[in-house]
């Protein structure tokens, strides 16, 4: 799907979002339920295509659950293990995004399009650990199979004046959207 259909079907989600939901933003609603707010309207914008929240399934894994791979040394960054291993060695994290538009059963950057983590600005927590999920989604490196096309990290700015800040990943780097 070309980026800009993508983007404007997106942003036309996140708006109905603001309209529709702002009670839930104006009150610092709890984050999976924004998030499945979202999703509602995503599912009308991607009719082709599965809109689920949290799917933690994997057509591809052994045990049939979504995971990635990742670097040990950036995983203790992050605080996700604690205990010291080898320099360059890989680690397996299990993960489920907050919100992702695909094709249930299948991988690759046709069925897997839009990966998505939403976070609020009363959020203590930074993102960081958010933004490597999306590297890792959006990207085939460390065995990573599934190719999601795009990522999206959403915050939105809650209480008083609600709004949002969004940043999209592609190839597993953060990118633009141009």
């Amino acid at each position: 799907m070309d980026f800009k259909i993508l983007n404007d079907k997106f942003l036309r989600a996140i708006n109905q979002v603001l309209e529709m939901d702002s009670h839930l933003l104006v009150h610092d609603i709890n984050e999976p339920c924004i998030s499945h707010r979202l999703a509602m309207y995503l599912a009308n914008e991607f009719p082709d295509f599965d809109v689920d929240c949290e799917y933690n399934g994997d057509v591809d894994a052994e045990k049939g659950r979504k995971y990635i791979k990742l670097l040990r040394s950036t995983a203790e960054v992050l605080g996700l293990v604690e205990d010291a291993g080898q320099a360059g060695e890989v680690v397996n994290r299990c993960i489920y995004p907050d919100i992702v538009v695909h094709k249930r059963g299948k991988n690759g950057p046709h069925n897997n399009l839009l990966v998505i983590e939403v976070k609020k600005t009363s959020n203590p927590i930074t993102g960081d650990w958010d933004a490597e999920k999306l590297r890792r989604f959006t990207s085939g490196e460390y065995e990573n199979h599934f190719e999601y096309m795009y990522g999206a990290f959403v915050k939105f700015t809650v209480g008083g004046d609600i709004g949002f800040e969004l940043n999209w990943f592609s190839g597993g780097e953060r990118w633009e959207g141009k």
